[in-house]
């Protein structure tokens, strides 16, 4: 299994700035009783700056960082590089400077050495199918022990000039997100991922190891990945919307859903699916809630996970919806043209 410092080294070879380092307890997981499941997430946030502190990073993976993942706490590691930390975080109520930093935002973001997909997420189709409609073979694929991660390596590191580079490289990494089916909710600078060469200590994953599945060790010009993100964004420009307030009919796929439902294996994609029916035909967050939870909770999913699977649906700009070009325009005269089934 790869070290994590061996994967850092690579995704930052040739980079001068920080990069950030978390050690996040995951929600619902205990320590003998001394972490209740209801309470929040705990997290600190190290940062360190290369290639100076590499001698320092190599150090505290093997003691300090090893042993927290060891103890329960996921560690997660920033995509992008920093040009310098953000500040101390401040405690609020009592004036006190913490000692850890706080985590990273996208306008310190200084520069990004590659782009980066999460398919943790609900997805209509297996991450090879998606990433094979790319076009672009990986970089680096890591199995994170719940999904996949996926690594694109840039040719030589981007370093922003300004706000306007930053913006571009989010737009970028949308656009991807959107193509791949991945989760739009890791497509900022910002993000961070699961590290390989760690342990996934999320409930119900079982210790599961975060490992490298595929290494290429492709390089890739930016433009590459400005192309996928055009399309997305001339795809956008051309989508015929719904009038305000207006419906579409609910595709077949997704009645079927709600009448026979999926077997297991398949029930969090079949669930994501419908739900981006009811997002792509007007039917709002609550519709979709409404009619899809007690289906996917009938098939064996858990409130929350199946709450999560729709949700996401929504987090996507609707697609095209279920009605000819005439019908839509009649829309616009006539109304709301809601095919809800009973």
């Amino acid at each position: 299994m790869i070290h994590p410092v061996e994967f850092w080294k690579w995704w930052f070879a040739d980079v001068e700035g920080f990069i950030e380092i978390d050690q996040l307890w995951p929600r619902g997981l205990t320590d003998q009783g001394k972490w209740p499941a209801h309470r929040r997430a705990m997290l600190s946030t190290l940062w360190y700056k290369i290639p100076d502190d590499w001698d320092f990073i190599e150090a505290d993976a093997d003691r300090a960082l090893h042993t927290l993942n060891q103890q329960g706490y996921g560690i997660f590691s920033s995509c992008a590089f920093y040009r310098e930390m953000p500040p101390y975080y401040v405690d609020k109520e009592t004036g006190v400077t913490q000692v850890h930093k706080t985590r990273g935002r996208d306008v310190y973001v200084a520069g990004a050495v590659g782009v980066w997909a999460d398919f943790d997420d609900i997805i209509e189709e297996t991450p090879e199918e998606a990433i094979g409609r790319l076009g672009v073979d990986p970089s680096m694929v890591v199995s994170s022990g719940g999904g996949i991660h996926a690594y694109w390596r840039f040719d030589q590191p981007w370093c922003f000039e300004g706000d306007n580079d930053r913006h571009e490289f989010r737009s970028i990494l949308r656009g991807l997100a959107h193509f791949l089916g991945s989760d739009v909710m890791v497509a900022s600078p910002s993000n961070t991922l699961r590290t390989p060469g760690t342990i996934n200590t999320k409930p119900k994953r079982e210790g599961a190891s975060v490992e490298v599945k595929h290494f290429s060790d492709h390089t890739y010009p930016v433009s590459v990945f400005r192309t996928v993100a055009e399309k997305r964004e001339k795809r956008l420009q051309n989508l015929t919307p719904l009038p305000e307030g207006a419906r579409g009919r609910l595709p077949r796929y997704v009645q079927e859903y709600l009448t026979q439902g999926a077997a297991e294996g398949g029930r969090n994609r079949a669930v994501h699916a419908a739900a981006r029916g009811y997002n792509d035909n007007g039917f709002t967050l609550s519709d979709a809630l409404g009619d899809l939870l007690p289906r996917a909770m009938a098939d064996g999913l858990d409130e929350r996970e199946a709450t999560s699977a729709i949700e996401s649906a929504f987090r996507y700009a609707p697609g095209t919806p279920n009605v000819s070009r005439r019908a839509q325009n009649m829309l616009a005269v006539r109304g709301n043209l809601d095919a809800r089934p009973e």
